[in-house]
C-alpha cells in the first residue's frame, strides 16, 4: 500500500532573519501524520533548529553545495522520513 505524503515547500535562502522562523512558524500547524516542510536555506538555522526540537518537532537536514535543505515533520506522529521524497 502507498502512503501520499504531502510535501510543504518554503524556499528561505534568500530572506533575512527573523523571517524564516516566521515563515516556519506559520506553517508547522500544517503538518500532522502524512505531511511535512521542506525547507531550502543558504545556513544552517540553528536557533531555529533548537525551537523545533524544544516543541517536539523532528528535522533532517542535507547540505547540498553550501545550500541547506531541512525537512521538519511533526515528532509526536510516527516517523515519516522513509516517505520523504530527496532522502
Amino acid at each position: 500500500m502507498k502512503t501520499n505524503i504531502n510535501e510543504i515547500l518554503l524556499d528561505c535562502r534568500e530572506l533575512e532573519a527573523p523571517e524564516p522562523i516566521i515563515l516556519i512558524n506559520s506553517n508547522l500547524s500544517k503538518l500532522d501524520e502524512k505531511s511535512y516542510i521542506k525547507m531550502l536555506h543558504r545556513i544552517e538555522p540553528t536557533p531555529l533548529l533548537n525551537m523545533l526540537k524544544l516543541n517536539g518537532y523532528n528535522y533532517i537536514i542535507k547540505n547540498i553545495n553550501s545550500e541547506f535543505i531541512i525537512y521538519i515533520y511533526n515528532g509526536k506522529f510516527k516517523d515519516i522520513s522513509n516517505y520523504i521524497k530527496d532522502l
